[in-house]
């Protein structure tokens, strides 16, 4: 009779083991595929890696918009490679990184607009900021954007609307769609295929600012 007990006992505390051996495996497994689709998932554009996290910004959704909120409007080509320009990346105590952007050097070829205390003209080098960087400045093995943000690329000519901060920089207003090239490539994300396509710019948007911007300021598409 005790014997029995015994059994049964055996039985009774290796079948609540099991089940939760088995509870604890189907959490763990949750846990992993949920952490999976939660991470930032780098894509690899060209054998550079990419990843593209998202913010918060103001957009406008026409020209007139963004030429009333925008303090700079000039054209002007990128002088260098991108990743010979400077770039500044900052991190919390933790590690995680807190900002990030690429400090670009343009040859202006003409200013569409401008505040009245800013001394440019044709010719000069002017410094913009673009929201892109690198993870790490030193390895720059793994590029980070804002919302699908996509660098100027060196020797295009761009028309370009950009807005003060308080440090004093001047940074691409509205994002994809605060720049426009006018070497009549598309600039809607082609670094980075990592976001929900819904909150991307569509080509056709870009297109439509751009035919815009390109009649309001009478300017001409470089084939």
């Amino acid at each position: 009779m005790i014997s029995q007990r015994v059994k049964n006992s055996s039985y009774l505390l290796l079948s609540i083991m099991l089940t939760l051996a088995a509870g604890w495996y189907f959490f763990y497994q949750s846990y992993e595929v949920k952490s999976n689709i939660n991470a930032p998932q780098p894509s690899s554009i060209a054998d550079e890696k990419v990843v593209s996290t998202e913010g918060l910004y103001i957009t406008y959704s026409n020209v007139d918009a963004l030429e009333e909120h925008s303090d700079l409007i000039l054209t002007g080509t990128p002088v260098s490679d991108f990743k010979d320009r400077e770039h500044v990346t900052t991190t919390y105590g933790d590690g995680n990184i807190q900002e990030f952007y690429t400090l670009t050097d343009l040859k202006v070829t003409s200013v569409l607009k401008k505040p009245a205390d800013l001394d440019l003209v044709s010719g000069q080098t002017f410094q913009v900021a673009e929201p892109v960087g690198y993870t790490d400045t030193e390895k720059k093995d793994t590029k980070i954007t804002r919302n699908e943000y996509s660098k100027l690329k060196k020797d295009s000519e761009y028309v370009i609307f950009l807005k003060k901060n308080d440090q004093g920089q001047y940074f691409v207003l509205n994002l994809n769609l605060g720049k426009f090239n006018l070497n009549g490539n598309s600039e809607i994300a082609p670094d980075s295929k990592s976001m929900r396509i819904e909150e991307k710019a569509s080509e056709s948007e870009y297109q439509t600012f751009l035919n815009s911007v390109i009649s309001k300021y009478k300017l001409k598409l470089k084939k």
